[in-house]
């Protein structure tokens, strides 16, 4: 029979605490959505999952208008069929981007509304936010409110493990640090951003990262590691393929190198497409008109420059290329001889210069103010972050105190348990041998006494008649336990041990007298001789009896019957 061991509920409960805590302070407990990676759009069923991840990459990468116009095609009919609001929503997001990209406004205003418009979903705002990153403005904010703009959105897009934002939104703060000064964290945004697109990578070639990259290399002064990125870029034709790219990459590499034939390309490519991919062209077309002004061409300059206003150039007047502007206008008319408009646009230039001069040192003070800000809120993150790990060490640490607790208190009631029934098992014994020994002293004590009287009655009288031997016989026979006397015996038994002979009794219900007496004398522990002698039978009639009875108990031969008999003790005995 197998007894199962019985714990404390409080102790059975100590290691499902232990793992609580643990999980509590490490913020296991909350669990990031599962989403569409490398996106943050939630996982959902197909054709939804593949077509959302090709549609975020495709806008976010440099997919093709016209493979852009499909794929929107299929979600949207796709989306219909399935009648879901929030796969319904996703369509009219889609249709929105695809109208933006077309440049109808409108369009895109309506279909954004109407991505809004339907049921609230478990996606609503991280759509909502998807459609405000599209028309955020930077100038919106100061410089110190951008930043924990677009920390609290780094926040976001990481528990969705978005990394097409996290892209965008580390590029965003490279620049803002950049522009700051603050170089430790403009590396660490850097590689971050690198981080994003590598994953992102995985699921499809981005290769607009690669280009931005060598911007970004640009803007931190490492002149010699963008042009050499641009160079590999510009002679990889998978990157190529696209016609909006290589005037981008000719015109970067100009800047760089001061390559006018880089230049020219650029000019030659954005004139035969017509396009303006990035607002390339009108600084192109300024670019071109300094130089042509260069090689002493007024009037090819004067038609440059222009084109270029008439593209947008000069429309921000706090920037490099609006002072360029006003300077080759200027020099423009002092080549062609008319020193009173010349005279007029250098003092415009010099006016303009002396704006850009008092916005840089304005923005240089913003930007030490920024800074300091910014250093605050790190140190605070890293003392939150060290709080933090304090906090979790201490309750990991306290998570195994318990659980060490817990197993040395098991430990010690394992073993007091094992003690308990060693002294149980040592009671019983002690107690199987005091019937034993009780039940042969009383038999054998009353049998001597009698037997020494009759025996002094013989001497006396020193005459042995027949009459004597029987009364002596008599007496002999009296030692032998009488049924009375048995019943008495097992009266004892199931006095100290009430569940013994009930227990047996329910296991074997057709159990005779004469094999519950051999039961009773083997569970007390007297052996086979023993038992012939208590009973009066031969060795061979008390063997019998014990095969019987393990017949009936159903024993294999390996299994010892005092052992086995010993079980029905111990309440119901196993079977």
């Amino acid at each position: 029979m197998t007894r199962r061991l019985h714990m404390p509920p409080v102790l059975r409960l100590l290691p499902v605490l232990a793992a609580i805590c643990l999980l509590l302070a490490s913020g296991a407990c909350r669990r990031a959505p599962r989403t569409v990676a490398p996106t943050g759009w939630l996982a959902t069923s197909e054709p939804f999952d593949s077509l959302s991840r090709m549609l975020d990459l495709g806008f976010s990468g440099d997919m093709a208008d016209d493979s852009l116009r499909i794929v929107c095609r299929w979600f949207d009919s796709a989306a219909r069929r399935s009648a879901d609001p929030m796969q319904l929503s996703r369509a009219a997001y889609w249709r929105g981007r695809m109208a933006r990209r077309e440049g109808r406004d409108s369009a895109e205003r309506a279909e954004m509304r109407l991505a809004l418009a339907g049921p609230a979903t478990p996606e609503t705002d991280y759509l909502r936010r998807k459609i405000e990153w599209l028309d955020e403005n930077p100038h919106d904010y100061d410089r110190m409110q951008w930043y924990d703009f677009l920390t609290a959105d780094v926040e976001y897009y990481l528990r969705r493990h978005d990394d097409v934002m996290l892209y965008g939104r580390y590029i965003d703060l490279f620049n803002l640090m950049r522009d700051v000064g603050y170089s430790g964290q403009t590396e660490k945004y850097l590689a971050m951003a690198d981080s994003c697109a590598a994953r992102i990578s995985g699921y499809r070639p981005l290769r607009g990262s690669r280009i931005n990259r060598a911007l970004l290399l640009y803007g931190m002064g490492r002149r010699e590691e963008a042009e050499t990125l641009l160079l590999s870029l510009r002679q990889d034709p998978e990157v190529t393929a696209n016609p909006d790219v290589p005037p981008l990459l000719d015109y970067n590499l100009y800047r760089l190198s001061g390559d006018t034939a880089r230049l020219h390309s650029a000019y030659v490519a954005l004139s035969r497409t017509g396009q303006n991919p990035y607002n390339l062209y009108a600084e192109v077309l300024l670019h071109m008109a300094v130089e042509a002004l260069d090689r002493n061409q007024p009037a090819r300059c004067d038609s440059l420059l222009e084109e270029s206003r008439r593209r947008g150039a000069g429309r921000r007047e706090i920037s490099d290329d609006y002072l360029l502007l006003l300077h080759t206008e200027a020099r423009l008319q002092d080549t062609l001889g008319d020193y009173r408009r010349a005279a007029r646009g250098y003092a415009r230039y010099a006016e303009a210069a002396d704006s850009v001069r008092r916005a840089l040192e304005d923005n240089e003070l913003l930007n030490r103010e920024t800074l300091q800000y910014m250093e605050g809120v790190e140190r605070r993150h890293i003392e939150h972050s060290r709080r933090m790990e304090r906090m979790i060490w201490i309750a990991a640490t306290g998570c195994l105190l318990l659980v060490a607790l817990a197993i040395w208190l098991t430990v010690r009631i394992r073993r007091a348990l094992r003690q308990r029934r060693a002294s149980q098992r040592e009671i019983r014994e002690s107690e199987r041998q005091r019937m034993a020994l009780q039940i042969v002293t009383d038999r054998r004590g009353e049998t001597l006494s009698d037997t020494r009287r009759q025996l002094e009655q013989m001497r006396r009288t020193a005459d042995v008649t027949a009459d004597d031997v029987a009364r002596l016989l008599e007496i002999l026979k009296r030692g032998e336990l009488s049924e009375a006397q048995f019943a008495s015996f097992r009266e004892m038994v199931e006095k100290i041990r009430p569940e013994f002979v009930a227990n047996l009794r329910n296991r074997c219900p057709r159990l005779g007298e004469s094999a519950l007496r051999v039961a009773c004398y083997t569970y007390i522990g007297l052996d086979t001789k023993e038992i012939a002698q208590v009973m009066n039978v031969r060795p061979e009639s008390v063997k019998q009896a014990r095969w019987r009875l393990r017949k009936a108990l159903s024993l294999p031969p390996e299994v010892d019957l005092r052992e086995a008999l010993s079980e029905f003790d111990r309440g119901t005995p196993s079977s």
